[in-house]
């Protein structure tokens, strides 16, 4: 079986960069999700529930992203990223079932927890 072409999509949402993936996330991918964070300059909601397959790149790439801006991630209940987030991530970033409860609790942290600069 081929897999799904890889996209992103970035959106707007309420002062949120939405950055919804489809497709396999990977290492040969992820230049392309450092490229469209790069170019977004709020908080960032990332949709992975159309991301068919996350390895350690992937999920590197996903939660290192949060020095820069706060994020939330969504991802499908079962599904291969939610696995490897379950693992790897810290608690309050494991994944939400819905982009509704990823945005409210981005909001919530966004009034406690600024990115930690690099300085």
């Amino acid at each position: 079986m081929i897999p799904a072409p890889f996209t992103i999509t970035v959106t707007q949402q309420g002062g949120v960069s939405v950055l919804h993936v489809a497709g396999e996330l990977d290492l040969s991918t992820v230049p392309e999700l450092r490229s469209a964070f790069a170019a977004v300059d709020d908080p960032v909601l990332f949709d992975l529930r159309d991301c068919t397959f996350m390895d350690c790149t992937g999920a590197a790439a996903v939660l290192g992203c949060r020095w820069r801006h706060p994020i939330a991630i969504v991802t499908r209940p079962g599904s291969e990223p939610r696995k490897v987030l379950d693992v790897i991530a810290p608690p309050h970033l494991r994944g939400y079932d819905t982009a509704a409860d990823g945005l409210a609790a981005l909001g919530e942290r966004r009034l406690t927890e600024e990115p930690l600069s690099s300085a």
